[in-house]
């Protein structure tokens, strides 16, 4: 079982210098399971929350699993339908984009519940 001290664990964040690290690390440990929707956009030291987004989508076999972000008042949002999240993306990085943007109520009655698959978690 590899040491903690060989490389920084996926499961502990504050291990690696920054999001953009702990982003890298964990799709290539995920990979080539994981589509990612993700960006994050930095003001200063701090994450820009509303223009921000981390949108996760794995599945491998029968097993899924969807992570999805909603930070605090602003709205959770990404660029994929979900009935196409597990298909090969491009990760979008423009806000511009964006195909959708729901409260808590609408993120699980209008997306969650169209994920196809639905997500074993």
């Amino acid at each position: 079982w590899p040491s903690n001290e060989d490389k920084p664990t996926m499961m502990l964040y504050k291990e690696f210098k920054g999001w953009h690290a702990y982003f890298q690390a964990s799709r290539e440990a995920l990979s080539p399971f994981e589509q990612c929707n993700c960006n994050r956009v930095m003001n200063g030291n701090l994450p820009d929350m509303e223009k921000s987004y981390e949108n996760r989508y794995y599945l491998e076999g029968n097993h899924s699993l969807t992570y999805i972000t909603k930070a605090g008042l602003h709205p959770a949002v990404g660029h994929w339908d979900a009935s196409h999240v597990h298909k090969k993306h491009e990760n979008l990085t423009s806000s511009n984009s964006l195909r959708w943007s729901y409260n808590w109520t609408g993120l699980i009655c209008e997306y969650l519940t169209h994920l196809d698959p639905k997500p074993d978690y």
